[in-house]
């Protein structure tokens, strides 16, 4: 139990820490009806290739954009993991429904949907890691093309 309480601990401290060097750093990128992040590099890396802590980062994330006065759009987080030569991707809304500039709505159950149409029109090949299918693993090498498309405004 003890053992637990002190991963949870530092788990949470890695989720602030790493939320606020992308907040500090300006690394998230605003596509569109969305925002995403790429993680490639940090000391606490091996913490986000699990779908929770990944998702919790996330949800910091976009609660601390909406805190700072940015619009709420949906965010998508990739961590990368060396050792399965793949980036876990997380998707969460801004909100439980966001509207976009061009008046489109995204909602939080529509990640799902945009990430198979991504995968299935790039070929990337992806793995669901949730039940809401807001969370996928997908190849290292298919993710460029995976965000281009979503980036393109085709899927959201």
């Amino acid at each position: 139990l003890r053992d637990g309480l002190n991963i949870a601990i530092e788990v949470q401290k890695a989720i602030v820490r790493l939320g606020t060097a992308i907040l500090e750093k300006k690394i998230t990128i605003l596509s569109g009806p969305f925002r995403y992040c790429i993680l490639n590099e940090s000391p606490d890396l091996h913490f986000f290739i699990h779908p929770l802590a990944l998702t919790k980062l996330t949800l910091f994330l976009v609660e601390t954009l909406h805190a700072m006065g940015k619009s709420p759009k949906p965010l998508i987080v990739c961590a990368l993991n060396d050792a399965q030569n793949s980036y876990l991707v997380v998707g969460v809304a801004g909100t439980s429904t966001v509207q976009s500039q061009d008046k489109t709505q995204i909602k939080a159950g529509d990640f799902r949907r945009n990430f198979h149409r991504a995968s299935s029109a790039t070929n990337a090949r992806i793995k669901q890691h949730s039940f809401d299918g807001g969370v996928v693993e997908i190849l290292k090498d298919d993710l460029p093309k995976f965000m281009e498309y979503l980036h393109s405004g085709l899927v959201l």
